[in-house]
């Protein structure tokens, strides 16, 4: 009897950003994550391809927060609620992430939530996210401004002839 004992090393060529885009369209399980988030800032923000591929990688990677996140963040762009929602739902282990507080407090918004919006922002913005922080002081406006229209309705008194 004998034993042979192989040993292959092999090399996987990363694609470049432009092979990437080609590739993504056809085979995206041959993409890195990191792959398809440089694919998906190659293209303008807010771009239907650049949501589509946000959207790709969390389906490929479901197991990434990170791809979820930037999926329900893609979501909410087109005020697609209830896509985001199930995105945000999924990711379970980055949950005490600022960007997965600072998403959540998005939807919650969008909803018309905003006390519950306010806790996730301020989680996010305790945490250092500078995005949270500016929707934290937007929240603010937008309070100010809801309780001015109330104070408004409330003088103004209807005239009966």
């Amino acid at each position: 009897m004998r034993v042979a004992i192989c040993k292959v090393n092999y090399y996987i060529k990363n694609f470049s950003v432009d092979e990437a885009r080609e590739v993504i369209k056809t085979r995206p399980q041959n993409l890195s994550l990191n792959e398809m988030f440089l694919v998906a800032n190659s293209y303008p923000t807010g771009s239907q391809e650049f949501m589509d591929v946000f959207e790709t990688a969390a389906r490929m990677y479901p197991e990434s927060g990170i791809a979820t996140i930037n999926a329900a963040t893609a979501a909410l762009s087109r005020h697609d609620l209830t896509s985001a929602e199930r995105y945000l739902n999924k990711t379970i282990a980055d949950k005490h992430l600022p960007e997965y507080e600072n998403a959540q407090e998005l939807l919650l918004l969008l909803k018309g939530e905003y006390t519950a919006a306010e806790e996730h922002l301020k989680a996010a913005a305790g945490a250092g996210l500078e995005a949270a922080k500016d929707n934290l002081e937007e929240l603010a406006r937008k309070k100010a401004n809801m309780a001015e229209i109330e104070n408004n309705k409330r003088e103004i008194k209807p005239v009966i002839e």
